[in-house]
């Protein structure tokens, strides 16, 4: 451990004492080990270190996570957390902490974490503030996502999100991360439930749709969800949605209401665009086929990186942009090269969702700092 400006104290990737080094990533593991205890005045605080990395594959991607008391409030029968501990014993000047995560693998430093204040080293311009709206998870609301400078509808009435160093990649609603998918090429999983119910209903959807329908009652309206006042939501019966005219498939009701309700946001952002009613069918039936995998991570051709789209959040009014080059992971070189898509699927049930985790890939571009005395989330361009 070392001293970083007045009464602020950080942790980097390098070996400090008798502590193990934290240096972020190397082995596929998921656990939560004890690392040990760290004095502060009077009292003891417990360092946890929480390993969520990936295989050595994923070269410059920060996998580790240094459990030091991120959450706002503090959890009964725990241990008390290192944040909370500094704050109260006077040790730092500002209650605040902030990460900076390397992403040149060529350097030694992997990153680094200040309590007590920022590095300005670290950042280019200001931060961009934005109030917590649950504590505990330092989550936050955001705006809408864009793919090449285009609506994808879902969020542009508002989602959660939460910053989370601790999640490797960006992880959002399916709605969403099958459109990334297709715009990128990522490889996915062809839906039949998509294709069936888009197959059976897709026309009917659009003709409600142009008749101006509240988009939230379409599934609902045609039988295959039932409205709750917000949204739709599983009618809980088994239907039969034909697939061609040789045969049928039988699918449950949860897959078909969300293959609807995914549909009805697929459809409005192409009406949106003025395209034609063959071109939006086709397109949906295009999403269909990419999916994102039920495993997580999706590959991609590494040859077509330079012409990929970005893909942007609003985050307090303000556009933060990833390029293909930021959000895709490549390793190795040359023909054995790999690349891998940031963007993973993450579908969480209201109430609680939808939500966004901005992980590594995107603390990676952004330099993050969490405000506890002000209850606030920043970003800043990472330098």
């Amino acid at each position: 451990m070392y001293e970083k400006g007045e009464e602020a104290y950080s942790w980097s990737g390098d070996a400090v004492g008798d502590w193990e080094a934290l240096a972020w990533g190397s082995t596929h593991m998921k656990k939560r080990t004890t690392v040990g205890l760290c004095s502060y005045g009077e009292e003891n605080t417990r360092l946890w270190r929480w390993a969520q990395t990936r295989p050595s594959k994923w070269g410059q991607s920060i996998s580790l996570y240094v459990w030091a008391g991120t959450g706002i409030y503090l959890e009964p029968n725990r241990a008390t957390v290192l944040r909370y501990n500094m704050i109260k014993q006077g040790l730092v000047k500002e209650p605040v902490f902030s990460f900076w995560f390397n992403r040149n693998a060529d350097e030694g430093e992997g990153g680094e974490i200040v309590f007590g204040g920022v590095d300005p080293n670290h950042y280019k311009g200001e931060h961009t503030y934005v109030p917590v709206t649950q504590k505990g998870y330092w989550q936050f609301d955001m705006g809408d996502v864009h793919i090449d400078g285009q609506s994808t509808g879902f969020c542009a009435g508002g989602c959660a999100a939460i910053a989370d160093s601790g999640t490797s990649l960006i992880a959002g609603p399916m709605t969403v991360i099958a459109e990334i998918n297709q715009k990128i090429g990522a490889s996915g999983v062809v839906s039949q439930e998509c294709k069936a119910v888009v197959a059976q209903y897709g026309e009917q959807i659009l003709d409600m749709l142009l008749s101006e329908t509240e988009p939230t009652k379409v599934c609902s309206r045609i039988g295959l969800c039932t409205f709750d006042g917000t949204h739709g939501v599983s009618i809980g019966i088994e239907s039969m949605v034909n697939v061609n005219a040789d045969g049928s498939s039988g699918l449950q009701s949860d897959a078909i209401c969300s293959v609807c309700e995914m549909a009805v946001v697929w459809m409005q952002n192409q009406l949106r665009q003025n395209q034609t009613q063959e071109r939006v069918l086709n397109y949906i039936n295009e999403l269909c086929e990419r999916l994102p995998s039920p495993m997580g991570e999706s590959s991609v051709d590494c040859a077509a990186i330079s012409s990929m789209p970005g893909v942007s959040f609003t985050i307090g009014n303000k556009t933060f942009e990833l390029t293909a080059e930021q959000y895709i992971l490549k390793v190795g070189e040359g023909a054995a090269a790999q690349c891998i898509s940031g963007f993973i699927a993450l579908d969480v049930p209201p109430p609680r969702g939808p939500i966004w985790i901005l992980g590594d890939v995107f603390m990676g571009v952004y330099h993050t700092v969490f405000d506890y005395g002000n209850l606030r989330v920043g970003f800043a361009e990472a330098a």
